[in-house]
């Protein structure tokens, strides 16, 4: 039972450490499911989001920052999302809309 409980903390303090680098890392970020939808999103990302708006379960396209280029950034982050789903990276230039325009 000993070594499980220490396996189990070890896990605990390595999960609290990425959790950690994630959230206050200075690049926005966002964690995104299969279907497209966020999981999770850093502090950086939500600072370009505008005041109250919950990324959470929202389509990661459907973001308002965005909103420069609605069509063509929702199928590219689309490709991206099918790329990622069969185990591919994914990066690319985006127009980013601050909240404050």
């Amino acid at each position: 039972l000993r070594p499980r409980k220490a396996a189990e903390a070890a896990l605990a303090r390595s999960q609290a450490g990425l959790e950690a680098v994630f959230e206050h890392a200075l690049q926005p970020m966002a964690i995104i499911r299969p279907d497209g939808r966020v999981q999770a999103m850093n502090r950086a990302g939500r600072e370009l989001l505008p005041a109250g708006l919950d990324p959470v379960a929202r389509a990661f396209a459907d973001l308002p920052f965005w909103s420069q280029d609605p069509g063509g950034t929702a199928r590219t982050l689309g490709e991206a999302v099918a790329r990622c789903r069969a185990g591919d990276t994914f990066q690319a230039p985006a127009i980013v809309v601050m909240p404050d325009g």
